[in-house]
């Protein structure tokens, strides 16, 4: 039988950064759709408190393993991001004052293609302006994906929200915050 997974984030408030309004909401949502779909689903938001990169590392890691359960695995973020260095980097709930609390959506691919999962898709409804600031810049991130030796490389899959150094929007869609991708994708 063939098995699905995804991990869904959705962050509202990372650092000092402009609190977002629907992130966290429109995770939950894409997760509760995917999880009717059939897929094994962990979400990660901050209504209830801080997340950090790391809590989504563990959750990914939790899907990818040797020998790899799944054949599709969905990598899903909602939240503040930066494009700097020539790489995404998704912002958790202490970035940018730790430099590690992010993604390097990037470096994730580039792990994920030796995951041993056939088919990894990431969607990243998450700005990708430049960082207004020097501590923005100083955002590296982690890859969050585990470094296997795995000899065929996984097909990857990607959509972002927007193009390089530009912002991604939310706003009122039918009287509910959204963010414009995970409304449009849902």
């Amino acid at each position: 039988m063939l098995r699905k997974a995804a991990v869904i984030i959705g962050v509202d408030r990372p650092g000092d950064y402009t609190p977002l309004k629907s992130a966290a909401s429109g995770a939950e949502e894409v997760a509760k759709r995917l999880t009717d779909q059939g897929y094994d689903v962990t979400c990660l938001t901050d209504k209830n408190g801080p997340i950090t990169a790391q809590d989504a590392k563990k959750a990914i890691r939790n899907f990818v393993t040797q020998p790899p359960r799944y054949h599709m695995l969905v990598v899903y973020f909602s939240g503040h991001g930066e494009y700097h260095t020539r790489a995404d980097h998704w912002l958790y709930s202490h970035a940018p004052t730790d430099t590690d609390d992010a993604i390097n959506l990037e470096g994730a691919m580039d792990l994920a293609k030796y995951s041993g999962i056939p088919n990894v898709v990431f969607i990243s409804d998450a700005c990708r302006s430049l960082p207004n600031t020097l501590s923005g810049e100083l955002v590296k991130g982690i890859d969050a994906f585990p470094n296997y030796d795995v000899p065929t490389a996984s097909k990857i899959d990607y959509f972002k929200a927007t193009s390089e150094s530009l912002p991604a929007f939310e706003g009122k869609v039918d009287g509910e915050n959204q963010g414009f991708l995970t409304y449009g994708g849902t």
